[in-house]
């Protein structure tokens, strides 16, 4: 709790910085605070600035977290989206992660942002980032090549 309290002090102070700037603050899913999709979308909700949102990462979920809830309820605060992937299997799918069910979460939340590419598998780093973003595209015709 006090992690927490600490915590919108400080992004308060962030975003009103970044509102002062024009550029938006998004925080992503990965561990700690942010680790539950519940808790961090109610972090947002209580420092209750335009400037701040989610930071969605499809494969960053914990044991145990249902990713699709957790995209569900980070959708409606996401700034941007990372499209995260580890490796892919013959036809373009992602070897962990079922893109086709989770992508359209964003669509559905009326998502129109940046979605960016991140590759951590094993091999050529470029190469699966050029799979992701092709994934993405083929799941995502809308985004005319962004």
């Amino acid at each position: 709790e006090r992690k927490t309290e600490r915590a919108a002090v400080a992004l308060r102070g962030l975003a009103a910085a970044a509102g002062a700037a024009g550029l938006p603050l998004g925080i992503e899913n990965h561990w700690g605070i942010s680790g539950d999709p519940a808790h961090l979308a109610g972090l947002i909700a209580a420092v209750a600035s335009p400037w701040l949102g989610s930071c969605p990462d499809l494969g960053n979920f914990s044991r145990g977290v249902d990713p699709e809830a957790g995209l569900r309820r980070l959708a409606p605060t996401a700034v941007i989206v990372h499209a995260k992937s580890h490796g892919f299997v013959a036809d373009g799918r992602e070897k962990r992660i079922d893109y086709a069910r989770l992508l359209p979460i964003f669509r559905q939340q009326g998502y129109a942002g940046p979605v960016t590419v991140e590759y951590e598998g094993g091999g050529d780093d470029l190469r699966g980032c050029l799979l992701t973003r092709d994934l993405v595209l083929r799941l995502w015709p809308e985004t005319g090549g962004r």
